[in-house]
């Protein structure tokens, strides 16, 4: 029973351990100005994709040809 008891504690400390490393971790990748500049540059480039792709759906395809240059009557 003891050593169950250990294991589970030491697992315990392990994964808390864990926890509050990828914190710090976070915290100081995310208060780095040059990493902060990186993360804007990459959200602003999968924001240009996403709207070049909606504003490109929406926009109907422009004619390969017109009409003549005025307006004719129709012929009786």
């Amino acid at each position: 029973m003891r050593k169950l008891i250990d294991a589970i504690a030491i697992i315990s400390f392990v994964s808390s351990s864990a926890i509050v490393g990828l914190i710090g971790y976070t915290y100081l990748t995310l208060t780095n100005e040059k990493k902060q500049e990186e993360i804007k540059a990459y959200i602003m480039e999968q924001a240009q994709d996403l709207i070049k792709n909606q504003i490109g759906s929406s926009i109907p395809s422009l004619p390969k040809s017109t009409g003549g240059v005025k307006p004719t009557l129709p012929k009786l």
